[in-house]
């Protein structure tokens, strides 16, 4: 199995756990909880497009940059996909924080 494809199965049964829960949350008798609980879905999904659509390109153009042929673009592409998967761990904050709030 391709790591993307790894990966893929892994943000795939991630989702499906976060929604299990979300959906829990949201048949709850308080409206914020419920309110929350969509919020909090709402950004765990947008991982999804935020992988394949910005972080994917930069994956694939180093996953094709042979060993030999590394330089110090390279080194600027492997700092900017940090950068970006940084970002997606910026999403899963920002979930556990709205996730927090709403347990007040």
């Amino acid at each position: 199995m391709t790591p993307i494809l790894r990966a893929s199965a892994t943000l795939a049964c991630l989702a499906v756990a976060a929604e299990c829960v979300i959906s829990l949350a949201a048949i709850s008798p308080s409206s914020v909880q419920a309110t929350a609980g969509t919020a909090v879905l709402s950004v765990l999904l947008t991982n999804w497009p935020y992988t394949i659509f910005v972080i994917m390109p930069t994956n694939r153009r180093l996953m094709n940059t042979p060993v030999e042929a590394a330089a110090a673009e390279t080194r600027r592409m492997v700092r900017w996909w940090g950068g970006l998967h940084a970002g997606r761990s910026a999403l899963g904050l920002v979930a556990t924080l709205i996730f927090l709030w709403a347990q007040r």
